[in-house]
Protein backbone atom coordinates (compact mmCIF):
# COMPACT_ATOMS: atom_id res chain seq x y z
CA UNK A 1 0.00 0.00 0.00
CA UNK A 2 2.69 2.35 0.76
CA UNK A 3 4.27 2.04 -2.92
CA UNK A 4 0.68 2.90 -3.88
CA UNK A 5 0.34 5.68 -2.47
CA UNK A 6 3.63 7.44 -3.05
CA UNK A 7 3.08 6.91 -6.96
CA UNK A 8 -0.05 8.56 -5.98
CA UNK A 9 1.65 11.79 -4.08
CA UNK A 10 4.23 11.61 -7.14
CA UNK A 11 1.37 11.58 -9.71
CA UNK A 12 -0.17 14.12 -8.44
CA UNK A 13 2.88 16.57 -8.02
CA UNK A 14 3.55 15.95 -11.85
CA UNK A 15 0.40 17.00 -12.33
CA UNK A 16 0.30 20.18 -10.67
CA UNK A 17 3.52 20.95 -12.13
CA UNK A 18 2.34 19.92 -15.70
CA UNK A 19 -0.70 22.38 -14.93
CA UNK A 20 1.15 25.12 -13.71
CA UNK A 21 3.70 25.31 -16.52
CA UNK A 22 0.79 25.37 -19.03
CA UNK A 23 -0.64 27.64 -17.46
CA UNK A 24 2.93 29.85 -16.75
CA UNK A 25 5.17 28.88 -19.04
CA UNK A 26 8.57 28.61 -17.74
CA UNK A 27 9.07 32.31 -16.70
CA UNK A 28 7.54 31.81 -13.17
CA UNK A 29 6.96 34.97 -11.80
CA UNK A 30 7.05 35.78 -8.01
CA UNK A 31 6.80 33.88 -4.91
CA UNK A 32 3.84 34.85 -2.34
CA UNK A 33 3.08 33.20 0.70
CA UNK A 34 -0.74 33.94 2.12
CA UNK A 35 -1.98 31.73 4.80
CA UNK A 36 -4.82 28.87 5.70
CA UNK A 37 -6.08 27.12 8.81
CA UNK A 38 -7.92 24.17 8.98
CA UNK A 39 -10.16 23.53 11.81
CA UNK A 40 -11.80 20.24 12.26
CA UNK A 41 -15.77 20.57 13.26
CA UNK A 42 -16.15 17.26 13.84
CA UNK A 43 -15.69 13.64 12.51
CA UNK A 44 -17.95 14.55 9.31
CA UNK A 45 -16.52 18.13 8.38
CA UNK A 46 -13.37 20.35 8.47
CA UNK A 47 -13.14 24.15 7.69
CA UNK A 48 -10.04 25.25 5.57
CA UNK A 49 -9.48 29.30 5.97
CA UNK A 50 -7.53 30.52 3.01
CA UNK A 51 -6.51 34.23 2.19
CA UNK A 52 -3.81 35.73 -0.56
CA UNK A 53 -1.61 38.90 -0.25
CA UNK A 54 -4.13 41.76 -1.05
CA UNK A 55 -1.14 43.03 -3.24
CA UNK A 56 -1.72 39.59 -5.27
CA UNK A 57 -5.39 40.86 -6.05
CA UNK A 58 -7.20 37.05 -6.63
CA UNK A 59 -10.65 37.02 -5.54
CA UNK A 60 -11.97 33.64 -6.41
CA UNK A 61 -9.76 30.23 -5.65
CA UNK A 62 -10.37 26.53 -6.80
CA UNK A 63 -9.02 23.85 -4.08
CA UNK A 64 -7.91 20.82 -5.96
CA UNK A 65 -7.57 17.08 -4.45
CA UNK A 66 -4.87 15.74 -6.73
CA UNK A 67 -6.69 16.49 -10.51
CA UNK A 68 -10.24 16.96 -8.78
CA UNK A 69 -12.11 20.11 -8.13
CA UNK A 70 -13.19 20.25 -4.45
CA UNK A 71 -14.32 23.59 -3.28
CA UNK A 72 -14.58 26.74 -5.48
CA UNK A 73 -15.12 30.39 -4.12
CA UNK A 74 -14.54 33.63 -3.21
CA UNK A 75 -11.29 34.94 -1.21
CA UNK A 76 -11.32 35.62 1.95
CA UNK A 77 -13.05 32.39 2.54
CA UNK A 78 -13.38 29.45 5.16
CA UNK A 79 -14.76 26.35 3.13
CA UNK A 80 -16.31 23.47 4.73
CA UNK A 81 -15.10 20.24 3.44
CA UNK A 82 -14.28 16.21 4.70
CA UNK A 83 -11.56 16.18 7.06
CA UNK A 84 -10.12 13.09 4.82
CA UNK A 85 -9.61 15.98 2.47
CA UNK A 86 -7.47 17.83 4.63
CA UNK A 87 -5.51 14.33 6.38
CA UNK A 88 -2.50 14.91 3.89
CA UNK A 89 -2.13 18.14 2.74
CA UNK A 90 1.04 17.37 -0.06
CA UNK A 91 -2.04 16.30 -2.29
CA UNK A 92 -3.96 20.03 -1.90
CA UNK A 93 -3.54 22.20 -4.20
CA UNK A 94 -4.82 25.81 -5.20
CA UNK A 95 -5.79 27.62 -8.36
CA UNK A 96 -6.10 31.55 -7.71
CA UNK A 97 -7.71 33.60 -10.29
CA UNK A 98 -8.58 37.03 -11.10
CA UNK A 99 -11.73 38.63 -12.89
CA UNK A 100 -11.65 35.00 -14.81
CA UNK A 101 -8.17 34.98 -15.49
CA UNK A 102 -6.08 32.31 -13.67
CA UNK A 103 -3.25 34.18 -11.97
CA UNK A 104 -1.50 31.63 -9.46
CA UNK A 105 -0.97 28.28 -7.70
CA UNK A 106 -0.51 27.82 -4.06
CA UNK A 107 0.19 24.28 -2.17
CA UNK A 108 0.11 24.12 1.43
CA UNK A 109 3.21 23.94 3.87
CA UNK A 110 3.25 21.99 7.15
CA UNK A 111 3.14 25.93 8.91
CA UNK A 112 -0.24 27.39 7.85
CA UNK A 113 1.95 29.28 5.17
CA UNK A 114 0.30 28.99 1.54
CA UNK A 115 2.96 28.69 -1.09
CA UNK A 116 2.21 30.92 -4.19
CA UNK A 117 3.62 30.82 -7.61
CA UNK A 118 2.32 33.94 -9.28
CA UNK A 119 1.85 34.71 -12.88
CA UNK A 120 4.52 36.68 -14.11
CA UNK A 121 3.28 40.23 -14.46
CA UNK A 122 0.31 39.74 -11.68
CA UNK A 123 1.55 42.17 -9.62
Amino acid sequence: MKGKKTALGASAAALLTAVFFTLFGTNAGKDLAGTYRVERVNEYCAEIALSAPEAFGADIFTLYLGDMEIERGILPETVTVHPIVVSDLSRLSVVFERRGEQIGVGTFSDNGLLLIKAKEGTI
